[in-house]
């Protein structure tokens, strides 16, 4: 978990290095036009995973404000101008796991992601079109054998659901850093196989620029001709 201005910096640092990422945000909602961060989590190397907590906005009026963290000189961390800049990267290859919901989220705090050069869950749809589940736990569970820890032990079901920010962190970055080992240890295992398989052009050429569709569709949404409509 990444706690001060030192720890952010190397975690830079060692994601600009790599020349890619994996990451992931925690929100409280699961509708991307609604959430607001909880968290970002970063891997680029199998097992080793960052949690970044994100402090609550002060006014509950105005939930897309500036993000900070508290450094341990008391002073504040602009996570926004900071993070901003490398999701902003296009040199820096970006991979995530269903990636459009955290690229609207961030669209919402002013950051554009660039750089988007691999998603795992279009990875597993391409590559294994009749299955009916791609999501991660699904995912983690027949590549890997591992059963990872299901949301609903951290904010429940039904009545008595919380948000994630209502989670303890400690729980949330375990969680988050879950999240983030996977999807990268899940690109390692589906790079390879799209080249074998021939699908690498329709991945890289269609379906990851179609992304970036999708999430200006769900953003402002589509105009209809009314007259043809009728």
């Amino acid at each position: 978990t990444i706690r001060n201005q030192k720890q952010l910096n190397e975690l830079i640092e060692t994601l600009r290095a790599a020349g890619r990422c994996t990451f992931d945000l925690e929100t409280t909602s699961a509708f991307p036009a609604q959430a607001e961060i909880v968290g970002f989590s970063f891997s680029c190397e199998e097992r080793v995973a960052y949690y970044v907590p994100v402090r609550p906005p002060a006014d509950d009026a105005t939930p897309f404000t500036t993000l900070e963290l508290d450094s341990d000189d008391g002073t504040d961390i602009d996570l926004i101008a900071a993070l901003g800049p490398l999701l902003g990267d296009a040199s820096i290859k970006k991979n995530g796991q269903n990636a459009k919901n955290a690229i609207i989220v961030l669209a919402s705090y002013g950051i554009d992601v660039r750089g988007r050069a691999f998603d795992t869950l279009v990875a597993s749809y391409l590559l294994n079109p009749t299955s009916r589940q791609h999501n991660l736990d699904a995912l983690a569970l027949e590549h890997f054998n591992f059963t990872k820890v299901p949301t609903s032990d951290l904010i429940g079901k039904g009545k008595k659901q919380i948000t994630m920010r209502e989670v303890p962190m400690e729980k949330v970055a375990h969680y988050a850093c879950e999240d983030a080992d996977i999807t990268e240890r899940l690109r390692t295992i589906f790079e390879p196989r799209l080249k074998a398989a021939g699908l690498e052009t329709l991945f890289h050429e269609v379906e990851i620029p179609l992304i970036h569709v999708l999430v200006k569709v769900e953003r402002y949404g589509v105009k209809l001709d009314l007259h043809y409509v009728e």
